[in-house]
């Protein structure tokens, strides 16, 4: 039997009760009866004789007209939403899917029909029905089974009032007692019913309630529940849609009507049918509605990150808010109001970026698990002058079915990210950086085998311990030789670094990377051991985006930035204030810029490990591979926009060797091999819109050093000479042709360039022997590069003369011969 009153109360109701609970019904209502008449009376008359005694003990000493500080202004639970930097909606959260409206926005039908099947009297008494609970008693005494209700509106609103109240206060004992089945709250809901309406007026209360009752399947107030069922605006319901959303009420489990829709019928046909009794409709007009169906359009409002357009981002929001106590003095408290607060988070994401990463990653790694090898790949876009993270991309389908993950490959383990990833040779730039600052010049020049050892004690860590002996290796035969600064971060050669590594010092490249931001994804800091120069770190995409946007932003730090503003649409409740960009110079700007020079190359140079990699503009990059190639990386920039990317198997053990990927077979993944590719793709078309800036060129200096002058040692032996040019960090070439000179034969003649030319560490010179014969009479032109010969160009390259074929922009000569592809360490 379907009730013809509604109530939602606690007092049981139906047919099969039991006759013990049809007893302690019918007791209950005579006392409430008994109670309501009195507190009525309370309202106007003294307490007088037994009734004012009786009622007096019952409710206490409190005046009918106080209310507690919940019901003056209470909060109703509203979703919150997280929106782009655009407005694009990307998530929606609530405990209670709730937006609540003005009543002047709720269709007058929907006002009507409430008022109709809830309390047909509400605007007629003050607060509690007693005509309605002797109503109901009669009804339940005569019928007998149990199937009138007796709260009316303004009882119900403060019971769930204070409910949300004490639900958002995260007070559970307080909450459980607003839901109690005893007389003593009973009594206390009335009590505050009838104050309440001491203070407000019904259209008030009506409002209130109307955006506080639960209306099944997940939809708290009338608005979520007429976009839920109808895809409707609450001012747009019509009578048949009114009636059902207003007959859910009484039991929104019975008379759901997605899942019971035969029971919600019946139900509506009802509220139609009382509609027209109490003439708000005519009976013709129930007799209509009453055959229509129930024209559902049902529309789901998602809860969370899982449904995002931005899954990642949406996550790495979520933790931020709630790791961060400005929202709140636990996490517990910040998670409530994230979820109770109807707060419109801001964000730094740009939707046509992470389109353009999201692409990208799907694209070289694809998320079906048929075609990625088990891989996935993970990016992040920075801009370097405000920390903003314009994009965050996972290959992996979010969820936790196979094949996808929860866990934000983007992001540190505090943003629900992973534990890291060694980083491979992009953390080279942080040793180059400070071998500049150190004034050590590119032209300097080490003998860089395929092997190097670097013993015990070589150098110490930032507390003065000795490091441990470490053996390094290159990643490819063709990485062996005399490297200077520019060609080994060309070619990323790995001995190379291990000893210039060696020269700074362990402590100040670690100091540089923890000043850009970088430390493990664990949020311990970085490990100073000697393969510090090779990523033996465990890091995530987004510090290492970090890092390399303050080299884009000449030397500024500025802490990666997700949350631009947070607002709450409840009235009353104030938002915490979000700090702007957070932005610091981590290292002088002419040796971040500096860096940028050196970086251009790996991008355009012959040879290079990421040569064919450009974006059609100025960028920067430096690839990385750990060893056993268990992780890829590439991190790149313009002057106004950072990425990082990984790839590699989230199982952290697995080497990327001799797989198949999105149809391409590789032997072995290197960091320009996957991650430069979706590095690249991603930021051709992320930088669509930007200005196509340059990089700020640093001083000659900073690369290149002090200068050098060019000793004379004409008629040294050419060993002692060649040592005395090489102390000054010259390259010399003995000419094994002799030339003609008044020297002695066998001493020098002359170097090429001459003595006081000016050059720096790095440049080439050549010695020239002397025959011991004079050279050729006056008139004849003198040898090339002798004391006579060209100076040398201002910017202390070498004259033309003694240029070979090929020579790097900022160091020594490139041997002639075709390029050749170079692995990255």
């Amino acid at each position: 039997m379907v009730s013809t009153r509604a109530g939602s109360d606690w007092l049981p109701r139906g047919d099969r009760l039991g006759a013990g609970a049809k007893l302690t019904r019918l007791v209950v209502l005579i006392v409430l009866a008994v109670l309501t008449g009195a507190l009525v009376a309370a309202l106007a008359l003294p307490v007088v004789g037994g009734v004012g005694v009786f009622s007096r003990n019952m409710i206490g000493n409190v005046a009918f007209t106080d209310l507690p500080p919940e019901l003056q202004q209470p909060p109703l639970s509203q979703r919150s939403v997280i929106l782009a930097a655009n407005g694009t909606e990307l998530a929606t959260f609530y405990y209670e899917n709730r937006q609540s409206v003005d009543l002047s926005d709720v269709a007058p039908i929907m006002r009507q029909s409430i008022v109709a099947i809830e309390d047909s009297r509400f605007y007629e008494h003050h607060g509690v029905d007693p005509r309605g609970i002797l109503r109901a008693l009669v009804k339940d005494s005569s019928s007998g089974s149990a199937s009138q209700g007796a709260s009316t509106i303004t009882q119900q609103y403060v019971r769930q009032a204070l409910v949300e109240t004490n639900a958002a206060n995260n007070d559970v004992a307080g909450a459980r007692a607003a839901r109690a089945k005893n007389l003593t709250r009973k009594i206390t809901e009335a009590r505050y019913a009838i104050a309440l309406e001491k203070q407000l007026s019904k259209d008030e209360i009506l409002d209130d309630y109307l955006n506080t009752v639960y209306f099944g399947s997940g939809a708290y107030g009338v608005s979520a529940a007429a976009q839920h069922y109808f895809s409707e605006s609450a001012d747009s319901l019509t009578l048949t849609q009114a009636a059902l959303l207003s007959g859910v009420i009484n039991n929104p489990s019975t008379f759901d009507p997605i899942l019971n829709p035969n029971n919600a019928l019946d139900r509506r046909n009802i509220v139609l049918q009382r509609m027209a009794d109490l003439k708000y409709i005519t009976q013709d007009q129930a007799a209509q509605a009453k055959l229509t169906p129930l024209g559902l359009k049902v529309s789901e409002i998602p809860n969370g990150c899982a449904t995002s357009i931005a899954p990642y981002f949406c996550q790495y929001v979520v933790a931020d808010f709630l790791n961060n106590p400005a929202y709140g003095t636990t996490r517990d408290a910040r998670a409530n109001l994230l979820r109770r607060g109807g707060l419109v988070i801001s964000t730094t994401l740009d939707m046509n970026m992470q389109k353009a990463a999201q692409t990208a990653v799907n694209s070289v790694v694809p998320p079906d698990p048929t075609q990625n090898a088990g891989l996935a790949a993970a990016i992040d876009l920075v801009d370097p002058k405000t920390g903003a993270i314009k994009a965050m991309a996972v290959d992996r389908t979010f969820g936790g079915g196979q094949g996808q993950t929860e866990i934000n490959l983007a992001a540190d383990a505090a943003h629900d990210g992973s534990n890291g990833r060694h980083a491979g040779s992009t953390f080279k730039v942080f040793v180059l950086a400070a071998a500049l600052e150190e004034g050590i010049p590119t032209g300097t020049r080490i003998v860089s085998p395929q092997t190097v050892t670097i013993p015990m004690g070589a150098t110490t860590d930032c507390d003065g311990n000795k490091t441990s002996k470490w053996v390094v290796h290159n990643a490819g035969d063709s990485e062996s030789g005399t490297f200077d600064m520019v060609k080994a971060t060309w070619d990323s050669v790995n001995t190379y670094f291990a000893q210039l590594e060696v020269k700074t010092g362990l402590c100040r490249p670690v100091q540089i990377a923890q000043a850009m931001g970088v430390k493990q994804s664990n949020g311990q800091p970085l490990d100073q051991i000697p393969a510090f120069t090779l990523g033996a770190e465990d890091v995530d995409p987004l510090a290492v985006s970090g890092a390399f946007a303050t080299f884009a932003n000449q030397g500024v730090y500025c802490a990666p930035q997700a949350i631009t503003g947070v607002t709450t649409s409840i009235e009353g409740m104030t938002a915490p204030k979000v700090p702007g960009p957070n932005c610091k110079q981590a290292i002088d700007r002419d040796v971040a810029n500096a860096v940028s020079s050196l970086l251009q190359g790996v991008l355009t140079e012959p040879g290079a490990t990421a040569n064919g990699l450009g974006i059609g503009r100025p960028a920067a990059g430096k690839t990385g591979t750990d060893d056993e190639y268990k992780n890829g990386w590439f991190g790149g920039y313009t002057p106004n926009l950072a990425a990082a990317v990984w790839t590699g198997n989230p199982d952290s053990a697995t080497p990327m060797r001799n797989i198949t990927v999105n149809g391409h077979y590789y032997s072995e993944v290197f960091g320009a091999t996957l991650a430069g590719k979706i590095w690249q793709l991603a930021m051709k078309s992320a930088v669509q819109g930007l200005p196509a800036e340059t990089f700020v060129q640093p001083p000659a200096s900073t690369l290149r050093g002090e200068p050098v002058t060019v000793p004379d040692v004409t008629g040294q032996d050419p060993n002692t000479a060649a040592a005395t040019l090489t102390k000054l960090g010259l390259a010399v070439s003995i000419d094994a042709t002799p030339v003609p000179s008044i020297q002695p034969a066998g001493s020098v003649a002359s170097t090429d360039p001459a003595a006081g030319a000016t050059l720096y560490v790095g440049n080439p010179i050549t010695i020239h022997v002397s025959t011991g014969t004079p050279p050729a009479p006056s008139g004849s032109p003198p040898a090339s590069g002798g004391p006579s010969g060209p100076p040398p160009p201002p910017d202390g390259s070498p004259p033309a003369s003694a240029k070979p074929t090929n020579t790097s922009a900022h160091g020594p000569p490139v041997k002639p011969g075709p390029p050749k592809k170079k692995k990255d360490g």
